[in-house]
């Protein structure tokens, strides 16, 4: 990735306004972060990121590491805005690379359309007790969250039936908040009719779902929704009772749940404040909207 960056030292919000989109999209925001002593004050900054009227995070960069925010929402009109606002004075902030990419209307429609969904982590798993899968040819058509081939392709899973696999809370505070995890299981052997490999999802010691049983060939997506959880919040894929395999998981996405959104700035209003952009010079460093 390109260590080129934006700053925006002048301002208390700065706003990319992101046009000709469609009323109802469901959008993929990602914006990336690497502070690497620019200035050569070796003072990695703290500042806020907004999108349309929002809150989305509180970005503290470092010297060292990318740091990358996530948020899936559905724009409410026809533009969005993604907005960096200074929360301390002589910190700058600074964006080093904004994605907007466009989802499937199916695609994690299990969320509605007035809250937005922030990553906290999302794992492909592979470890030391990977296993792979028999087949490639895994047929992902029937999962409308579109999870990618090659993610179906290992498995973590345990050496024997009496252990469970933890599915990390990185990223959640001491603080319980809403959350949403899909969980993505696919068959990584052909199984004979004297197997069974049958999992249930534990959440802090108490059973969260029904048992099932991984797919071969194809892809299973279990949600874990409508609760609240913290980083002491343990989550376990297990092994039911009738099961005589261990537990596997190929992949999940974890994500916190918003609170309900606002509307967000009004199209006219970006459309204005487009055009007099183009004739007034004094506009000209101010894009979106400024609170």
């Amino acid at each position: 990735m390109s260590t080129l960056i934006r700053v925006f030292p002048t301002l208390k919000k700065n706003c990319y306004t992101i046009l000709d989109l469609d009323k109802g999209q469901r959008v993929l925001v990602r914006a990336t972060f690497f502070y690497g002593n620019y200035d050569g004050k070796n003072f990695a900054p703290t500042f806020e990121l907004h999108f349309d009227g929002n809150f989305w995070a509180t970005v503290t960069t470092s010297n060292f590491t990318y740091v990358v925010e996530e948020a899936i929402y559905v724009v409410k009109g026809n533009a969005t805005n993604i907005c960096l606002a200074q929360t301390h004075p002589d910190q700058a902030p600074f964006i080093s690379a904004l994605e907007l990419r466009s989802l499937d209307a199916e695609m994690y429609s299990n969320v509605g359309m007035n809250h937005a969904l922030f990553l906290e982590n999302r794992i492909a798993h592979s470890a030391n007790q990977t296993v792979r899968n028999e087949t490639d040819a895994i047929d992902v058509s029937a999962a409308k969250d579109h999870p990618p081939q090659v993610v179906l392709q290992n498995a973590v899973g345990t050496i024997g039936t009496a252990w469970g696999i933890g599915i990390q809370t990185t990223g959640l505070g001491s603080k319980k908040v809403p959350i949403f995890i899909i969980a993505y299981f696919s068959e990584v052997v052909r199984l004979n009719s004297t197997q069974k490999r049958s999992i249930e999802i534990v959440i802090d010691n108490e059973q969260f779902s029904n048992d099932f049983s991984p797919p071969f060939g194809s892809v299973l997506e279990v949600y874990i929704t409508n609760i609240t959880a913290s980083s002491n919040t343990s989550f376990t894929v297990g092994v039911a009772a009738a099961s005589s395999l261990p537990p596997i998981i190929n992949a999940h996405e974890f994500y916190s749940l918003s609170n309900a959104l606002t509307e967000g700035t009004n199209n006219r209003d970006v459309e204005g404040l487009s055009a007099l952009r183009k004739e007034f010079d004094v506009l000209k460093q101010w894009s979106g909207y400024y609170t």
